[in-house]
């Protein structure tokens, strides 16, 4: 078991290599775990909201959160800093995805919308709609050319 949370965590994922878990929660931190270990190695909080979901790099090297408070943080894990902000919804963010290249993240939000980020330029490229409820999964498939979406009004979008 890893502690460290004081609230409820509401997301942890696998590093591309296995050795960290990257987890979210509700006490607004996003944490970095050794797997060996146990250890937190990392934590980063959050002054404005509750993180909702986590994704990782392909490289391993970030991590990315989605955020109640309508952003989208991206963190470099090796050198304990933020490099990327985005506030591109008009609600809380609730799930993103890197593509499999690395340079751009999906993300999805209760202002059902999906929006594509050019990581390399730092900046959105893509408002997708189509949803008529909130946004709450989205993934690329594993080739990177398609991506999917799965929202409250029951559809899943590709």
């Amino acid at each position: 078991s890893f502690t460290g949370h004081n609230n409820w965590v509401r997301a942890a994922k696998f590093s591309p290599n296995g050795q960290l878990i990257a987890s979210c929660g509700d006490d607004k931190s996003l944490r970095i775990f050794d797997v060996t270990s146990g250890e937190c190695v990392r934590t980063f909080t959050e002054e404005r909201g509750m993180g909702r979901q986590v994704a990782w790099h392909p490289d391993g090297n970030l991590v990315a959160v989605a955020l109640s408070c309508n952003r989208v943080k991206i963190f470099d894990i090796a050198e304990g800093e933020l490099i990327q902000l985005y506030q591109v919804h008009s609600a809380p963010v609730n799930d993103l995805a890197f593509h499999p290249n690395g340079n751009f993240l999906l993300t999805g939000g209760d202002d059902d919308t999906i929006r594509l980020l050019d990581l390399l330029e730092g900046r959105p490229i893509y408002t997708l709609t189509g949803h008529t409820d909130k946004v709450c999964a989205v993934a690329f498939s594993p080739d990177g050319q398609h991506f999917a979406s799965a929202g409250e009004d029951r559809q899943v979008r590709t």
